[in-house]
């Protein structure tokens, strides 16, 4: 998901392939209880459990890359060494460091890049009982001694096809252990989305904010977030034969700011093409630029002075030798945003993504209106993305919109902005704020992507409102299909307090079925899922509500949004 902090307050203040291993401290020896599978680096001991009646191995907190701390701070990720004992992969790695409330209670730890790989035991070649199956309970450990480990055993006799998961949190927050509430489900836990479809589930961590998108400072190589994922990815291609899954059938998806991170390394990062096969993005915002290295440069000047680290020989010498905290407290200095507002929309998100012409080449939604989506992609929103943004600031009057407008589209486009998005005279405009960002920033610029495909493109729309409310900190999301909102019911975790209605838990089941089909095959056709053809031939979008139907887009100012169709 995209950070949440606000964003009209934001605007008004107006390798890489596998590199040498290295050395590193042994895993320490464990009694494994659970499933063991040898990989490449070493043999991990999972832990069995049952979804249903299906048994899932999940095999947590694996290292694909060394420790970051010290030495290694700021500096592209390295393979993580090999280790000779059994190594226990029985819970989640500590969650990269950030601030914020969105991964309270968890372990922090600059040695955070890990993966989590669920895989099914002995699935049918395509599922055959209904997702339904599924209860909402959690999922349950199975007795050890009915299934004996067998060091090395392959789950499934055939290689089965893979989803790697890239968590939002507008790069500056997420993990792969987020739950949906303190105490609750783990939002990205892919056992039932595994169970269910037949296919191997990975997530990861991968470095975010400063530590992972610090850009134009001496010494510090941008995008280092990205090339942690792609390292993940080559993992991926290296050690996912071990777990029974199929290097040559993975899928790249995410949501926000893990689409934008799928969406560049798919259209803008030459480096990662033959990594993955398809893609699925969900509620990437095409519509926000990315910096340039220069430009970013600012953020990095304002980093390194609050820091002390501007005026010395070695920049990077005196960034790893701070404490954490130090880093932490200068990146979410507010005197980022109000100098940065000048930047306008490319500066919505200080560390992100930049456009550095060696990693990085082009900005990927230009890339994507001229053919250059030329894998599958199942791509879509929902249905008030921007209200996550616009939903803890006072009412927007008439002086604000005046602002916004002008920050979204420039003053000579102002007056067609308020032809199409007419704002109130008197009293509060906000919803109307709300429809113009997400159709301008979501909606519009996703359609464009989707009718320019190279290759079959898959359109939809989340537009259920949940019984239950993920952001439960934002009131205003209560009555909304917020951004974020389709999480659940991708992954089937909602459950205890915020569990599925039975009509929900159908709805889930058909996302689910839909996500897993196109992962098989590259086309989200399934049992339960509407006949669903391809964006660019037929016009038509899958709409997610109780129940799913195939019908034409809802009408938007496309026409008006640059690229819009």
């Amino acid at each position: 998901m995209l950070q949440r902090p606000t964003f009209r307050l934001f605007l008004i203040a107006a390798w890489l392939a596998a590199g040498p291993v290295v050395a590193g401290a042994q895993s320490a020896p464990t009694a494994c209880a659970g499933p063991v599978v040898a990989t490449p680096t070493g043999a991990v001991c999972g832990v069995r459990e049952r979804v249903g009646g299906t048994p899932v191995d999940a095999f947590l907190g694996i290292p694909y890359a060394a420790s970051t701390a010290g030495a290694e701070r700021f500096r592209p990720p390295v393979p993580a060494a090999a280790w000779s004992r059994v190594r226990d992969a029985t819970a989640f790695g500590p969650v990269c460091p950030q601030t914020g409330p969105y991964v309270e209670g968890l372990e922090q730890s600059e040695d955070c890049l890990t993966v989590n790989v669920w895989v099914p035991r002995d699935p049918p070649a395509a599922p055959s009982a209904p997702a339904s199956a599924l209860s909402d309970a959690p999922p349950t450990p199975a007795p050890p001694s009915e299934f004996p480990p067998a060091p090395g055993e392959r789950p499934a006799p055939a290689p089965l096809p893979v989803m790697v998961f890239l968590y939002g949190g507008g790069f500056v927050h997420g993990g792969t252990s987020q739950r949906l509430y303190p105490g609750g489900r783990y939002l990205y836990d892919g056992a039932r989305l595994a169970a269910s479809q037949g296919i191997v589930v990975v997530t990861l961590n991968y470095r975010i904010g400063v530590l992972g998108f610090l850009a134009g400072a001496p010494g510090v190589t941008p995008n280092l977030g990205l090339l942690d994922q792609q390292l993940a990815l080559r993992w991926v291609q290296h050690s996912i034969g071990a777990f029974g899954g199929d290097p040559a059938r993975v899928t790249l998806a995410g949501e926000s700011a893990g689409a934008m991170s799928a969406g560049l390394q798919a259209l803008s990062v030459p480096s990662s093409r033959g990594l993955f096969r398809a893609v699925i993005l969900e509620s990437d915002p095409f519509g926000l630029p990315y910096r340039t290295e220069d430009q970013a440069r600012l953020s990095a000047d304002l980093f390194l002075l609050k820091t002390g680290c501007k005026v010395t020989t070695d920049t990077l010498a005196c960034l790893q030798r701070l404490p954490l905290a130090t880093i932490l407290n200068a990146q979410d200095h507010s005197s980022q945003k109000v100098a940065l507002a000048g930047q306008g929309l490319p500066a919505f998100l200080p560390w992100a993504p930049v456009i550095d012409g060696r990693l990085v080449v082009r900005q990927p939604y230009a890339a994507a209106l001229a053919g250059g989506l030329d894998l599958p992609a199942l791509l879509g929103t929902n249905g008030s993305e921007a209200t996550l943004f616009f939903a803890d600031d006072a009412p927007i009057g008439l002086l604000g919109y005046d602002v916004l407008a002008k920050l979204f589209v420039g003053p000579a486009r102002t007056a067609e902005l308020a032809f199409h998005y007419p704002p109130a005279w008197f009293g509060d405009t906000t919803d109307t704020v709300i429809r113009a960002a997400s159709d301008g920033l979501f909606v519009c610029p996703t359609r464009a992507v989707a009718a320019a495909a190279r290759a079959p493109a898959y359109l939809y729309s989340f537009a259920h409102v949940p019984s239950f409310n993920l952001w439960a900190d934002v009131p205003m999301c209560a009555g909304r299909s917020c951004h974020g909102d389709e999480l659940p019911f991708v992954f089937g975790t909602a459950g205890g307090k915020d569990a599925f209605t039975p009509a929900e838990r159908k709805l889930s089941d058909t996302m689910m079925a839909a996500w897993g089909a196109f992962v098989r095959s590259g086309a989200p056709a399934a049992s339960g899922v509407p006949a669903w053809p391809a964006y660019p031939t037929s016009g038509q979008r899958m709409r997610f509500g109780t129940p799913a139907a195939l019908g034409p887009p809802v009408p938007a100012a496309c026409g008006f949004w640059s690229g819009g169709r």
